[in-house]
Formats: C-alpha cells, sequence, structure tokens
C-alpha cells in the first residue's frame, strides 16, 4: 500500500470529519483554509466553490481543449526526437566553444523545459480526471504514459525512462486505470485494465515492499475517486480466471490481491500455496500486518504470522529472499 493517502478515503475522511460539525464550525473552517490560499490562487479557489462564476464549457469547448493538450503533447515528442537526433549527430555540440569535454558531456536524453512540458500535459490530465471527464483524462494519459512506458514506437534514440520526470507514477497511473475501467464496456474491462496496469511488467522476486511499489495495486484503481465503482466483485473475478496461469511476479501479486479481496485471508492462503510463488509468500506475509480495504485492523496475527513463516522457511529456505521473509 502507497504511503500516499488515496482520494477515496481522503474524501471520506473529510466527509466524516465535517459531518460532525455545526454550520459555523464548517464557516470557520472554510474561512481558515481560504486565508492559507496563495493571493494569486484566491480566484481560482473562489471559482471552485461556485463562488464567482466562471463561463461554464460547452462540449465542443471540452473537446477542442483535449485535443489542444494531445497536440501540445505530440509537439514535445517532437522536440525531444529532435534534441536527441541532435546529440547523436554531434550538431547538439556545434553551440559549444570549446570542444574539450566533447567526449565527456553526457546532455539529458530530454530538456528541464521539456520535463516541465510533460508535468504540466500530466497535471491537465489530472484536471480532467478530477472534473470527471475520464474519456478525455484516459487519452491525455494513455498519450503519456506511451512516452516512458512503451515509447519503442517512437523510434527514439535514447529510451525515456519513468524516473526522467517527478510525479507520483503509482497514483497516475492508477487514476489512468480508473479510466480505462469505466469507459470501456464490460466485456473488455479486464482484459484492458491488465494492460493498463501493466500486468505483464516484470518484477525481480528477491524483495517485496508494497509502500515502494510505483504500480498501481487492484486497491488502488478502488481508491482512485470517491464515487463508488460498478460491477467491482465481478471484475475481480475476472482477474482471477484471466490470471490464473501467468506466472509473472506482477500477475501473481495482482491475482493473489483479487482472491484476498473476494475471499480473505484465508482464501489469500490457500491461493499462495497452490502457486508456490516466492514474492506470493512475501506478499501474504504482508498483508497479514495490513488493514486490508478499510475494514478493523487484525489484532491476533501472531500465531497465523509464525505458521506463514514457519511454511516459507520450510519450503524455500535457500531462496534469496528468505532473509527478508524471515524478518
Amino acid at each position: 500500500m502507497s504511503n500516499v493517502l488515496a482520494l477515496k478515503p481522503y474524501i471520506e475522511l473529510i466527509r466524516t470529519h465535517c459531518s460532525n460539525l455545526s454550520q459555523s464550525e464548517v464557516i470557520n473552517l472554510l474561512c481558515g483554509i481560504a486565508q492559507e490560499v496563495p493571493a494569486k490562487e484566491r480566484q481560482s479557489f473562489l471559482e471552485k466553490l461556485e463562488i464567482t462564476s466562471s463561463t461554464p464549457s460547452t462540449l465542443s469547448d471540452r473537446v477542442e481543449k483535449v485535443d489542444e493538450i494531445l497536440s501540445g503533447i505530440e509537439g514535445i515528442i517532437e522536440d525531444i526526437l529532435e534534441r536527441q537526433e541532435s546529440i547523436e549527430d554531434g550538431s547538439y555540440y556545434e553551440d559549444y566553444d570549446n570542444y574539450d569535454n566533447y567526449y565527456d558531456d553526457e546532455p539529458d536524453i530530454i530538456s528541464t523545459e521539456q520535463r516541465e512540458e510533460l508535468k504540466e500535459a500530466f497535471a491537465d490530465a489530472d484536471q480532467l480526471f478530477l472534473a470527471g471527464e475520464l474519456d478525455s483524462a484516459r487519452k491525455v494519459y494513455q498519450k503519456l504514459i506511451s512516452i516512458f512506458l512503451h515509447n519503442s514506437e517512437l523510434d527514439l534514440y535514447y529510451s525515456i525512462d519513468r524516473q526522467d520526470i517527478r510525479i507520483n507514477w503509482r497514483e497516475t497511473l492508477s487514476r489512468y486505470c480508473r479510466c480505462v475501467y469505466e469507459t470501456v464496456s464490460a466485456a473488455d474491462r479486464t482484459r484492458q485494465v491488465l494492460d493498463a496496469m501493466e500486468a505483464d511488467y516484470p518484477l525481480a522476486d528477491q524483495y517485496y515492499g508494497s509502500s515502494e511499489e510505483w504500480l498501481p495495486s487492484l486497491q488502488d484503481i478502488y481508491n482512485a475517486r470517491p464515487e463508488e465503482i460498478i460491477d467491482w466483485d465481478d471484475f475481480l473475478q475476472g482477474i482471477q480466471i484471466v490470471l490464473q496461469r501467468n506466472t509473472g511476479n506482477r500477475a501473481v501479486l495482482l491475482c493473489l490481491e483479487a482472491v484476498h479481496c473476494t475471499d480473505g485471508l484465508q482464501g489469500l492462503a490457500a491461493a499462495v500455496r497452490e502457486k508456490k510463488s516466492p514474492l506470493g509468500y512475501l506478499y501474504w506475509l504482508n498483508q497479514l500486518e495490513l488493514t486490508p480495504y478499510g475494514r478493523k485492523r487484525h489484532r491476533l496475527l501472531w500465531k497465523p504470522s509464525t505458521i506463514c513463516r514457519q511454511t516459507v522457511c520450510g519450503l524455500l529456505p535457500l531462496m534469496p529472499w528468505f532473509g527478508q521473509a524471515n524478518r
């Protein structure tokens, strides 16, 4: 589970807190928040509260805005290609007065300006998502994510890594997956969401740390929006069916998470023993110590934890991840 509080539980905490306040207490709370808003953002804050009116956008305006964002992303990609081509053919260095360090220079494959432009485009996608325009947000997220995770089709000279830009990848991908979930047909939902979740992404089996994971979990998708998600139980069953025979580490983790959601800890334990996946045992240990999906924390877990640890130690004592499991 990520250390960042997801949107759904965040909103639920606020709703619960505000429901216990009187009208005057809510007014005082809101005014206190308003005082902390920077001066240049006050007008925007008022518009969000609908205190001052902003011209409502029409459907054509929204479509035009999305097309403008997508066109801007295409422009950024072209600039990146041009930069990388100049680095590859050497023309990038023509601006240098001193060529003594020609071979020592390793220019960034994307410039600082291009990084900022990409971050702004991700922020635009987030705004579309939070406004409930999921189909538009999906298109923008998909275009941006492809630059970092599926850039083989872009004919880049140098591959761009997700670490080349500082954003919350887990939340971003969770939002993209939620867009896919809510905008595709029920018949295509399982497969398309799994593709968006990067279910086939290779994960090492020596270590598992849910808080350090950058790829979204099923729970992350569930918590991406405060609105209820439809047909979730059916989707979880579909996940288990599709991933049942997939032995990739990420696919195994997603399948086990789906089992955990539908069948609880006992079902998870049975599935872990059946799959005999090293990462699966670590996931099981991790879940024994966490609060699953908002239920009360399991407090008497020493005995099952001990049983699980003994199972791991007895079955696979020579695996490289044994030290982590034993801890």
